[in-house]
């Protein structure tokens, strides 16, 4: 079975409006026992007011992995670890942006960075 056809299908059947701003919050409590999380600084910015639909399950999985890597992955000399979240919402789609002050991804994983 294809798996994108899979979570295609899927995200239609399981499509609500999304509460970016709670989804965020919901997911820093959750990772609040985390080694470092108490560091770092998490600014959400949200463009557009149209409402986004979409399975909140797989939102979740997608916020708490970025999430839980920003504090994983700060870089160790960094004062200020910092996380800023910017999502733009039009009435097609939300586009997310995640930047931090972490070590980053090396050369030899930028490729597969989207693979299984």
């Amino acid at each position: 079975m294809n798996i994108t056809r899979t979570s295609r299908q899927r995200s239609k059947s399981n499509a609500v409006e999304v509460d970016f701003k709670k989804m965020v919050s919901q997911t820093l409590i959750a990772l609040s026992r985390q080694d470092g999380a108490h560091r770092l600084a998490v600014t959400t910015t949200i463009e557009g007011l149209f409402p986004f639909h979409g399975d909140t399950t797989l939102m979740e999985v997608i916020f708490t992995n970025v999430i839980s890597n920003s504090i994983k992955f700060k870089h160790p000399h960094e004062m200020r670890p910092r996380l800023d979240i910017h999502i733009d919402l039009n009435p097609d789609q939300a586009t997310m942006t995640f930047k931090d002050n972490g070590v980053g991804i090396g050369a030899d994983h930028l490729g597969k960075i989207f693979d299984m």
